[in-house]
């Protein structure tokens, strides 16, 4: 039993050495890239015609001022030098001064940027989360409809189309025609609302399929399986966590232990609540699924903002008060649903199949048989 225990010893020490070195050279090969990076970009800037100051202006320096530019910026140095003093500087975080503003230096000049692009950013994430998850549970819930073909279809254009070409679309109509949102420079939020609408094209396309496929494994997972560990998972929370807190030093006071109790009693009606919300995505009423999971939010979100204005004991009680709602309005659903389920079972699909012929429908049949010929003919 102890050669075995230091069999396993070993084995999780090799493993632990075999990690450590593939980070280590993980490592080491990012160092390597960014190092052939900066120098590549050093020596083909260097190689360039010309100087990196205005021509014009330059010319008309007299000799000595002209030296004098060269030597500010370390330009009458050897090529080698030059390249001596770059790699330290980078290493150090000094970029330099700027060559097109005077008397400023690079990195503030980033910094000074950093502030709008990390905007322009963030909002494109978060548009194309928001459009890109409701595309997608749309087309999950209308699998194979004219809803799913047209969502589809663009997400295949987001992907397709590049953001310039979108940035500068919008910029013609919503900014120049139409005269809505600034078209350049930065005077206020709104002109980040164009870029940031252009920027989140492709995301909003990949989240929408992301989210189609994720929403259409999961209505076809095993529903049991699902429920029973979801409700084993809160009751081991409820019975454990708090006991467990007790021994852990993490300057838990009585008011959060407060929070702690309201927010496991919460998460157990979630659950239970989840668990129903199963059973109506089993029997197919996407409609009573999507309009419970819609009032969850809202209820949780209005809930909590009011809880925040109540003294501080009361919080959690938003997201109970949620999950409560939540609850109820499943189980009536679930309870409505069930009482005729005979004729949900019998009479929701019609007794002669009926061809579904949207517009969306045919171009995604069209563009199917389309490449199924394609295909057949290259087999040929």
């Amino acid at each position: 039993m102890a050669a075995s225990a230091r069999r396993r010893s070993g084995f999780t020490g090799r493993k632990g050495d075999v990690m450590l070195k593939y980070v280590l050279k993980r490592l080491g090969y990012i160092l390597v890239t960014l190092w052939v990076i900066v120098t590549c970009t050093f020596f083909m800037m260097k190689n360039l015609p010309g100087t990196p100051f205005d021509a014009e202006r330059f010319s008309m320096m007299t000799p000595q001022q002209q030296e004098r530019v060269l030597e500010m910026y370390g330009l009458n140095d050897s090529l080698p030098m030059q390249y001596v003093k770059y790699i330290k500087n980078m290493l150090k975080g000094d970029l330099g001064t700027s060559f097109t503003y005077v008397n400023q230096d690079v990195s503030k000049v980033i910094t000074g940027r950093l502030g709008p692009s990390a905007l322009i950013g963030i909002q494109a994430v978060l548009i194309g989360l928001a459009i890109g998850l409701i595309l997608g549970i749309l087309a999950a819930w209308k699998h194979n409809s004219g809803i799913d073909y047209f969502t589809m279809i663009l997400a295949v254009l987001g992907v397709s189309v590049p953001n310039f070409v979108a940035a500068a679309l919008l910029q013609y109509y919503i900014g120049l025609k139409w005269g809505v949102l600034p078209v350049g420079f930065w005077t206020g939020w709104n002109c980040s609302v164009l870029p940031s609408i252009a920027l989140s094209f492709s995301a909003t396309a990949m989240v929408a399929r992301f989210m189609r496929t994720e929403m259409l494994d999961v209505l076809n997972r095993e529903l049991k399986y699902t429920a029973l560990k979801q409700l084993l998972t809160t009751a081991l929370a409820i019975s454990v966590g708090e006991s467990l807190l007790k021994y852990l030093p993490l300057g838990f006071n009585d008011l959060m232990y407060g929070y702690f109790r309201t927010l496991c009693v919460g998460y157990g009606i979630y659950a239970v609540a989840n668990t129903m919300l199963l059973l109506l995505l089993y029997f197919t009423d996407y409609r009573g699924a999507l309009a419970a999971s819609v009032i969850f939010a809202v209820g949780t979100s209005v809930f909590t903002v009011i809880s925040l204005f109540c003294p501080q004991v009361y919080y959690g009680f938003g997201f109970l008060a949620g999950c409560v709602l939540f609850y109820f309005i499943v189980m009536i659903r679930l309870e409505r649903y069930t009482r005729r389920l005979p004729y949900y079972i019998l009479s929701i699909q019609p007794v002669v199949a009926e061809d579904k012929s949207g517009v969306f429908t045919r171009i995604g049949c069209f563009m199917d048989e389309k490449l199924e010929r394609r295909t057949n003919v290259d087999r040929n």
